[in-house]
């Protein structure tokens, strides 16, 4: 007797897995504009925050509330971080986009030419390859604007600006 009962638990087990595994394999992500592959998983971006690195002051950085630049930033999203973005684009791209935080085609038009520029995927999604890629606006020590790729310092998280 329980060996049958192990039996019909283990098959409802086994049934239950593969329809999670079907529903998984066939649902599409949240947003069409995030590919696959993880960045659907991701968390996305909802604040601009300055950084520092020695005397460089890094602005209009998309964060997340929690201060972590591991986020994503895609069509559709309207937030702070949208507003960095779109100053950054502007900034150092010589995009001119209206800065009013939503992402929608412009920014994204904007951001994919970024992208080539960068000689990274042109798929219009600020997630991890681009950050570490993308020029972002700095000054240092306060007066002397310039534009520098955000990978090529370390930086500590300073405030919210967004």
């Amino acid at each position: 007797m329980m060996i049958h009962i192990r039996k019909r638990i283990a098959a409802v087990a086994v049934t239950m897995l593969a329809i999670v595994t079907v529903s998984l394999s066939t649902a599409g992500p949240a947003n069409a504009d995030i590919p696959a592959g993880g960045l659907a998983a991701s968390v996305s971006c909802t604040r601009a925050a300055q950084f520092t690195s020695g005397g460089y002051l890094a602005n209009y950085v998309p964060v997340t509330s929690s201060k972590s630049t591991n986020c994503i930033l895609a069509k559709g999203n309207n937030s702070g971080a949208v507003t960095g973005l779109q100053s950054n684009l502007n900034i150092c791209y010589k995009r001119n986009l209206a800065i009013d935080g939503d992402f929608g085609q412009n920014t994204k038009d904007a951001l994919i030419y970024a992208q080539g520029v960068m000689k990274t995927d042109k798929d219009g999604v600020y997630g991890p390859d681009t950050r570490k890629k993308m020029k972002m606006y700095f000054t240092l020590d306060g007066t002397t604007a310039l534009c520098t790729v955000w990978g090529e310092r370390t930086w500590t998280f300073d405030h919210f600006q967004y």
